[in-house]
């Protein structure tokens, strides 16, 4: 985890189980990665990946440890109208 920025590595945790642990991202040193990904992908529930650093000795590359979520919004279930969505409660 040196390799990583402090505000990263702030937000990482070192587990000794990915699967039981069930995290987003398992960052694995190149010797055990095989290992790592095999195990991930026997677990259950969402995938993981497994991540490792790169060839270059640059470290973990940052743009992995990236969780996207996406927000959507049924303007239908408003009757359509979505500037009905943005009125303040009364």
């Amino acid at each position: 985890m040196a390799h990583l920025p402090e505000p990263v590595r702030q937000q990482a945790t070192l587990v000794a189980d990915t699967v039981a642990a069930q995290c987003d991202v398992a960052l694995c040193l190149p010797a055990g990665a095989l290992s790592c990904r095999r195990a991930l992908a026997a677990g259950d529930g969402p995938r993981v990946r497994a991540v490792t650093p790169d060839a270059t000795g640059g470290g973990y590359p940052l743009d992995a440890l990236v969780a996207e979520q996406a927000l959507t919004v049924n303007t239908a279930a408003a009757g359509g109208n979505a500037s009905l969505m943005t009125l303040a409660p009364a």
